[in-house]
């Protein structure tokens, strides 16, 4: 019995003391963003109350493909994306305080980028994207 201890612990230090492998393509690797607290109840209230986002926006906003700016005269209010069918991949991130959304249609047909940045005022949202396939081209 205690060469069976001995050989249990000889095991257990062993693995202690391995390096962390990288995960292969099997596993998959969790990585946690920070996103502020006072962001989460901006992007709520972004999608909430159309003028509140209208007083977010830094227009003219930049993100159109063509390079002509999105102008407010010809903004389309944005809804919150309803994902209770997971037909989106959405992610968020968090590259030096300025929180990059991004959403994804899982057939790959459709795809939108949206960063949003304190600056002073509060949060806003400083750039958008959007991106749709059409007939095997990626056109805006």
């Amino acid at each position: 019995m205690k060469y069976y201890y001995s050989v249990l612990m000889i095991c257990v230090l062993a693995l202690l003391g391995c390096k962390e492998q990288q995960p292969n393509e099997s596993q998959q690797e969790t990585i946690i963003v920070q996103i502020p607290d006072d962001f989460v109840d901006f992007y709520q209230q972004f999608h909430s109350d159309s003028l509140f986002q209208m007083e977010h926006i830094v227009f003219p906003l930049a993100g159109k493909s063509d390079s002509s700016a999105w102008q407010a005269e010809d903004w389309i209010l944005h809804q919150p994306i309803d994902n209770s069918s997971e037909e989106f991949d959405i992610s968020l991130d968090n590259f030096e305080s300025i929180i990059i959304e991004t959403i994804r249609d899982r057939q790959g047909l459709f795809s939108m980028v949206r960063r949003f940045a304190d600056i002073g005022s509060g949060w806003n949202l400083i750039y958008y994207n959007v991106q749709e396939v059409s007939f095997g081209t990626l056109e805006e």
